[in-house]
């Protein structure tokens, strides 16, 4: 199979576990019942409106992942660059909260910079920062694809990203 097919055989399948998430379990109970070994994770428990933002940011983290995968599946590597820096780096808005000097541009905290300021620990922050660093790692190596047409080096870079959010989700879970 080309890489190309396998690439978008990849984004179907990222996509179809997205929309079929609506038949999972939609509440820790529910899903603790189906598994026979304790969720030992972290809980975190933050203010209803901190949880909302966090939830919303990470939903829209893995909606860029398949928009990125789906550029890198048409060898589109100046897309997935683009896409990596406005919605994942460390340039991108979401960065915010990870990383406290962009919280502070322009001045004083915003309201959700301070409470994330104040709840979030530091281990979180430090997980996040690196997803956003390396995502910029994965924006530098995606412009690449179009001179040396091998996605390899994206594909191992854009991995490091998401290692980072894998590690975060399998040792903290939002209360």
């Amino acid at each position: 199979m080309k890489l190309s097919n396998f690439l978008k055989n990849a984004a179907i399948s990222l996509a179809l576990a997205v929309t079929s998430s609506a038949a999972q379990p939609t509440n820790h109970v529910e899903m603790h019942t189906m598994s026979s070994t304790p969720d030992n994770r972290e809980i975190l428990d933050f203010p209803p409106p901190m949880r909302e933002h966090m939830l919303r940011n990470m939903r829209s983290h893995f909606e860029a992942i398949n928009e990125i995968i789906l550029a890198l599946s048409v060898s589109n590597g100046a897309e997935a660059a683009k896409i990596a820096r406005t919605k994942l780096s460390l340039e991108s808005v979401n960065a915010a909260a990870c990383d406290p000097k962009q919280a502070t541009k322009g001045g004083a905290m915003n309201d959700m910079a301070q409470m994330m300021a104040r709840h979030m620990p530091e281990e979180v922050r430090a997980l996040g920062y690196a997803m956003h660093e390396s995502a910029g790692q994965f924006a530098l190596e995606a412009e690449k694809l179009k001179t040396n047409g091998d996605p390899r080096p994206s594909l191992a870079a854009l991995a490091k990203t998401t290692e980072h959010c894998a590690t975060c989700h399998a040792a903290y879970r939002l209360k």
